[in-house]
């Protein structure tokens, strides 16, 4: 639990980057309210996140593809204040998301963030059943969605 404490407590000042004292006790209490929380949960059993080491490997495409999208959708509200029509477009990706272990539930997390963090691409849901993942892109392209998971 202290290391619980101790991480989300460092993140919140990165976050604030310098505070007056009273900001620092409320951080400090807030940070380990959230630790208690976290930890009875895993007691409870209701934490089921087991990643491979191997899918964060992917993260590292994450800043280019940040850029370029950024890019793309800065081309796409220009032409959209030119008057030209814009469409997005919505794709069905077969992942394997069917099963709620630990491991699918950290891969639907995990591609959550490295789809949805460029502003290009949105994960909209997942379809247990068919095992999808719909995928909706403000800015198309050419073809298929390029997915920053090669390992997910």
């Amino acid at each position: 639990m202290a290391a619980a404490w101790f991480a989300l407590f460092c993140l919140w000042l990165w976050f604030v980057d310098g505070a007056p004292t009273e900001e620092l006790w409320t951080g400090a209490i807030a940070a380990a309210l959230a630790s208690l929380a976290a930890v009875a949960a895993v007691r409870a059993g209701e934490v089921r996140f087991r990643p491979s080491a191997a899918w964060f490997l992917d993260a590292v495409r994450l800043p280019p593809r940040l850029v370029t999208d950024t890019g793309a959708l800065l081309m796409l509200l220009a032409r959209r204040c030119r008057g030209r029509p814009v469409t997005g477009r919505s794709t069905a990706l077969p992942r394997p998301v069917r099963a709620m272990d630990g491991r699918t539930c950290a891969r639907r997390a995990l591609l959550t963030l490295l789809v949805g963090f460029p502003p290009r691409t949105l994960v909209v849901s997942f379809d247990q059943e068919e095992g999808l993942v719909l995928v909706h892109e403000l800015a198309p392209r050419s073809p298929g969605v390029d997915l920053p998971t090669r390992r997910l």
